[in-house]
């Protein structure tokens, strides 16, 4: 095994991680892969130099924290990325005894658990000036019944802690609120009620990198085109834009959480106003990170060299009308759309333009594979349990 610096990518399965490991794999870095399925489409990848897996983070955090610290006293490595709440979790409650064996570029427990909390991180931007949908707490069914004549409707009942569009359903009515308010409570406790800004609004991302002082040293925004669900979620096709007054707003925002390391702000603009809302901190990597290193701002390289006290040179300037594809949410999104031959044109078009997919690429093939094998596995695991139910 050849010998260089070494970074341990957890969540190879997310696409997200495959950006991660194929950009610090092309500056040769030797990336290892980790996941809590053998499956990970990113063990794949040429840019992998070896693939472990671990204990659930998720279910055994013990196991995985125990995992974690025995892997890396057997096997060195330089810098660790957490990629996603599950690990970050863990490694933000254990930070001290982490960083006895390698470098851990997050923000501490306290300001990370107030990010990744929605309801504080509305509270805090509140605080700070930026404008905010009207969202309010409730602790029990009795609460938002109290709280419903006071509502406008649609709203969106969302956890107070949840990644993606897990846990989201739009409500449009009051006589839908209190059931739609228990199924979430049944899985992500006292979710938030929320003001819902209409599908008319343009849903946009700023990306920043702080050093340890919260000095930006990457900044990139971009704007969603088409997402999964349709009503609002992940990119399903997004755009590279400017906006720099947001930009601005997004890093002001996280220099006063004092923030170390990479995060996406969320913003919707509310097309009554044309004013930007808040909706959340990502404060993590986010899962269109390759349309940013498609445009030249590589987060993940730029975030290594950080970590490992190397000099580096901020990068502020990219291209604005460049694309990104995720394309099983771009069908989902196609699917599900009632206007979809709107879009038709466009959808069935592969070779569109400037434009990068999530998984395709002509120099590392072979992850394709791994998704199509995860998702038949995915698709027989369904099948099977829908059976032993219809059984039951």
């Amino acid at each position: 095994m050849t010998s260089g610096p070494r970074v341990l990518v957890t969540n190879a399965q997310q696409r997200k991680s495959l950006a991660a490991i194929r950009s610090l794999g092309r500056h040769g870095v030797r990336v290892t892969a980790a996941e809590n399925t053998c499956l990970a489409m990113s063990f794949y990848s040429r840019y992998t130099d070896q693939a472990v897996v671990y204990p659930d983070p998720e279910t055994h955090p013990e196991a995985f924290l125990d995992w974690l610290i025995s892997f890396l006293r057997k096997e060195p490595h330089d810098v660790l990325f957490s990629m996603d709440d599950d690990v970050l979790e863990v490694v933000t409650q254990h930070l001290v005894e982490l960083r006895r064996y390698v470098i851990v570029p997050v923000v501490d427990r306290d300001t990370y658990l107030l990010a990744s909390d929605k309801l504080r991180t509305v509270q805090s931007a509140k605080a700070a000036g930026v404008r905010c949908p009207k969202t309010v707490s409730a602790r029990s069914l009795d609460e938002v019944n109290e709280l419903a004549p006071s509502l406008s409707f649609p709203v969106v009942i969302k956890p107070r802690n949840s990644s993606g569009s897990r846990g989201l359903i739009y409500v449009f009515s009051q006589k839908e609120l209190l059931q739609s308010w228990k199924e979430v409570d049944e899985i992500f406790p006292q979710p938030l009620v929320q003001e819902y800004i209409s599908p008319g609004g343009q849903a946009i991302g700023v990306s920043a990198l702080l050093d340890q002082d919260s000095q930006p040293y990457a900044v990139f925004v971009h704007r969603r085109l088409r997402e999964y669900p349709v009503a609002g979620g992940p990119s399903a096709l997004c755009e590279s834009i400017h906006d720099q007054a947001l930009a601005d707003l997004a890093v002001r925002f996280l220099q006063q959480l004092k923030w170390f390391g990479v995060a996406m702000v969320e913003f919707k603009t509310n097309p009554n106003d044309g004013l930007p809302y808040l909706l959340e901190i990502n404060p993590r990597f986010w899962g269109s990170l390759q349309l940013a290193i498609h445009c030249g701002v590589d987060f993940p390289w730029l975030l290594y060299q950080l970590a490992m006290g190397n000099e580096i040179l901020p990068v502020f300037h990219y291209p604005a009308g460049k694309r990104y594809r995720w394309l099983p949410g771009d069908v989902l999104h196609f699917l599900t759309n009632r206007r979809r031959w709107e879009i038709a044109q466009d959808f069935f078009r592969i070779d569109m333009p400037r434009t990068c997919y999530e998984v395709l690429s002509r120099d590392d093939w072979r992850p394709t594979i791994g998704l199509a094998l995860t998702l038949g596995g995915q698709a027989l695991e369904a099948a099977k349990n829908s059976i032993l139910s219809a059984n039951s």
